[in-house]
């Protein structure tokens, strides 16, 4: 996992130090998905990677650095939540705290040299202060879209509004720029209740159980998906199924090792 997770690092890197955009680095996907496929595999590696006292804060300052270059502004926000917990996590250990203490050092110099040599920084706090969320194609006016006809009638509101009948979700390829919206679109308000029960209860247990890494990440990745199409018939339903699953896990402490990893769920 380590492997892949700086292999897809280092390829976006190539990808973009040979003068290509971030915008066609997918197809039929725009920059805000590079900080979504890293957020992917992040998410799998650290929960692959579980440990009880420190978490590694390198794959999150990549994170970080990945999500200003393609200058996509949830990413950018995320990244920097994802960093700054993280630090705030492995801090309780003042031997490892020192040990960051250079590297922090290190990563501040270069975007400071990097940000004064180049109108970059123009670029990247121009867009992320955009407020094109109230312009057309905007989350804000999607999401307003959505709710009117989710109230236009109880069938609506029991299976859910179709996304043809919403015009800007079919302007933007029926993507209705948040993962629970688009589940309660596709499966309605029961699937939808239950499986936010679920996830609300997998969050619960984490505190309970004192597992504040996993905390940490499941809410990165929940705030993720609330501003754009990451489960429900897409590349992070599998991490959807862990949160939805987990609160299942009957044993006392989650390990990499753990059987529900695997695949099998104590107590059903």
């Amino acid at each position: 996992m380590e492997i892949f997770v700086f292999y897809c690092v280092i390829y976006i890197l190539t990808f973009y130090s040979f003068g290509n955009s971030f915008d066609s680095i997918f197809v039929n996907a725009s920059r805000n998905y590079v900080s979504v496929y890293l957020l992917f595999f992040i998410f799998m590696y650290y929960v692959s990677n579980y440990k009880e006292n420190t978490i590694n804060i390198l794959p999150s300052v990549l994170f970080f650095l990945l999500s200003v270059f393609a200058i996509g502004r949830t990413g950018i926000l995320v990244s920097r939540v994802l960093v700054l917990l993280t630090l705030m996590w492995n801090t309780r250990n003042s031997t490892y705290f020192k040990k960051l203490i250079n590297l922090i050092i290190i990563i501040i110099i270069v975007i400071i040299i990097v940000f004064i040599q180049s109108d970059f920084y123009k670029v990247v706090f121009s867009r992320f202060f955009e407020t094109s969320n109230l312009t057309l194609g905007g989350r804000l006016t999607i999401w307003k879209e959505f709710y009117e006809k989710l109230f236009d009638s109880i069938l609506n509101f029991l299976l859910g509004p179709k996304l043809d009948q919403i015009p800007l979700a079919v302007y933007f390829d029926f993507n209705l720029h948040n993962s629970f919206l688009n589940l309660y679109s596709r499966y309605g308000f029961i699937i939808f209740v239950i499986v936010l029960m679920l996830m609300v209860n997998s969050l619960l247990s984490m505190l309970k159980r004192k597992e504040i890494l996993l905390l940490i990440i499941s809410l990165i990745f929940i705030m993720r998906a609330s501003t754009d199409l990451l489960f429900s018939y897409y590349y992070g339903d599998v991490l959807m199924y862990f949160l939805v699953l987990y609160s299942l896990n009957k044993t006392n402490k989650y390990t990499s090792n753990s059987n529900l990893i695997k695949g099998k769920i104590y107590g059903v």
